[in-house]
């Protein structure tokens, strides 16, 4: 036990490293919003923020204000920057893995529990999915993951207690706690806490039947949906909010996400984003979770029902529950700005737990084999060289690059098929060594890659690879007034504290955008237009008619990275980049 505590130490000091090494970089694209509401509401107590001149008091409600209130108080406490509220979601990132661990020993018992949490802090912590991840300033990536599993969590203490089948009465104050977790995840978000509401009734009807399940876990799972309703209803009524723009939201994003498809089928469309948000996902976090999570799955509804009973059906129900999440985000939707996946986070911790129980089973085997030392340096050699291969040559090359290489494929699937050969050889010797062994080149590679992304100058989450954000900023503010308007994306805006039209709203608007950007680069209240090339939501060719526009009132005057500031009201002469 005492190796184990050193591992996660090691595991949890590591990560905090790499985290705070990264955790001063700008906030980009959609990561400006949440933080930006979250200080004007620590300031108000309201939800109201500025967003740029045609929407000076916008509604931060997109979601209902949990996180938001949260976050605000954080700010209230650290005060406000990019590296306080990156460091919100790392410490969720600490009671996710906490609760995921909680819910483990609810259902596998103290021992085996114990003995895969190190394992567990390393494989969660130490991964660029949850390091970058947690960098996101946004609800799945913070708050919505601990409530979603402790809800689980509530679930399985009704039939569980420490690996053991519960046969006292559940009392009315355990229905209470999953009515008012419920509840608060709905606050959060409205969206994957729905795919929550089967997995609990599914897990108490194996308990006891339908009855059972509809009379406790629907019972409170319906006063926590109520509750939520007649919260956010009071909530509304007395801050004078319109609570219906959530709604609304949701509808939108839905739709929009389900609805253009491009002449093909629905189905044909969305496989093809299922396709390639799978790989996406598989560069940013290996393959081995997820091939460790599907052969798990399997031997949990095969063997592991035969010789575990119900513990194994229960924890069956759990990984579907996390595999459907991530697949059905993948189906449904891409990510935007070459961000990590956020939608496929709050489940990330429980498909990394079956790696760990499973690493802490071989672990245990190599221990009572008289060849340890040889096999525990063979592996940690393994690891090293996979270490020094993705941090060094390949790097986050393929993330970068929107795509995978031969080479890249290879670091991934190699440890993959490495780890499913440890699992079906895992009754012979040689099974838990070929399993160790993969598991820890995959852990090298994935050690690698968060040191390579850590260190990078480059943004790491959205518009992932951009660079010139600081320059551009810094330039804006010293040729600026406070009182001078910018034509910009609102993370330019936010960071520059200037008056600001978002520049999105016109690129995207089509020939009607790019005619109204003219009226307003005629009227002359634009000081200077900021762009990006190469990398960015902001392109300007993505309309041409506001790109003649632009070109036919502004002249560049500096270039930083993927960063262009056209100064607006004359011709002056071009520079060149930098």
């Amino acid at each position: 036990m005492r190796g184990a505590g050193r591992l996660a130490a090691a595991a949890l000091a590591v990560a905090a490293i790499l985290f705070a090494i990264s955790a001063g970089k700008p906030l980009l694209l959609d990561n400006v919003d949440f933080p930006a509401v979250a200080r004007a509401t620590a300031e108000t107590g309201l939800p109201i923020y500025y967003r740029g001149e045609e929407s000076p008091r916008h509604s931060g409600l997109y979601h209902p204000p949990l996180y938001i209130y949260l976050l605000a108080a954080w700010f209230r406490l650290w005060g406000f920057g990019e590296a306080q509220a990156r460091l919100s979601g790392f410490f969720c990132a600490l009671l996710h893995g906490s609760l995921v661990l909680a819910a483990a020993r609810i259902l596998l018992g103290p021992r085996l529990a114990a003995r895969a949490g190190p394992w567990f802090w390393a494989v969660f912590l130490l991964n660029p999915f949850t390091l970058q991840g947690a960098a996101v300033a946004d609800i799945d990536t913070t708050v919505y993951g601990p409530l979603l599993v402790a809800t689980l969590a509530a679930a399985l203490r009704l039939t569980w207690a420490d690996g053991e089948q519960r046969t006292q009465p559940v009392h009315r104050a355990e229905l209470a706690g999953l009515a008012l977790l419920t509840a608060l995840c709905f606050w959060a978000k409205l969206t994957t806490v729905l795919s929550v509401i089967p997995v609990v009734l599914l897990l108490l009807a194996g308990h006891g039947g339908w009855r059972r399940a509809l009379r406790q876990g629907g019972a409170a799972m319906a006063a926590g949906g109520l509750l939520f309703l007649v919260s956010y209803g009071l909530y509304g009524r007395v801050t004078g909010q319109d609570i219906g723009y959530t709604f609304h939201f949701l509808h939108f994003s839905l739709s929009q996400r389900s609805g253009d498809t491009g002449g093909i089928s629905w189905l044909a469309a969305h496989w093809e984003t299922l396709r390639q948000m799978a790989l996406w996902q598989g560069l940013w976090t290996g393959l081995v979770p997820w091939a460790v999570a599907l052969a798990t799955l399997f031997w949990m509804i095969g063997p592991g029902r035969r010789r575990n009973g119900n513990a194994a059906r229960d924890g069956a129900l759990v990984l579907a529950w996390a595999l459907f999440v991530a697949g059905f985000y993948c189906f449904l939707t891409y990510t935007f700005g070459k961000a990590p996946f956020k939608y496929v986070y709050p489940a990330w911790g429980v498909i990394c737990v079956s790696v760990a129980v499973w690493l802490s089973l071989a672990w245990e085997r190599l221990t009572n084999d008289p060849a340890r030392r040889w096999a525990v340096g063979a592996a940690s050699a393994v690891a090293a060289a996979c270490f020094v291969i993705s941090g060094r040559y390949l790097r986050d090359r393929a993330i970068l690059a929107w795509r995978a290489e031969a080479a890249d494929l290879a670091l991934l699937a190699i440890p993959a098929a490495g780890a499913l050969a440890g699992l079906v050889l895992w009754r012979r010797r040689t099974g838990p060594w070929v399993y160790f062994g993969s598991s820890m080149a995959w852990l090298g590679a994935m050690l690698g890659l968060a040191l390579a992304m850590a260190r990078a100058p480059y943004s790491t989450t959205y518009n992932y690879g951009q660079e010139g954000f600081e320059q551009t900023v810094c330039f804006i503010e010293q040729h600026t007034r406070p009182d001078e308007f910018i034509l910009s994306m609102k993370d330019v805006g936010f960071r520059t504290g200037r008056r600001y039209f978002e520049n999105y709203v016109y690129i995207h608007g089509g020939e009607p955008g790019a005619a109204a950007a003219d009226r307003l680069l005629a009227e002359g209240r634009i000081r200077y237009a900021v762009f990006t090339e190469g990398n960015g939501a902001d392109f300007l060719g993505a309309n041409p008619a506001l790109e003649r526009a632009i070109h036919g009132r502004c002249a560049v005057i500096q270039s930083y990275g993927h960063y262009r500031i056209y100064e607006c009201g004359g011709r002056g002469k071009p520079s060149q980049a930098r």
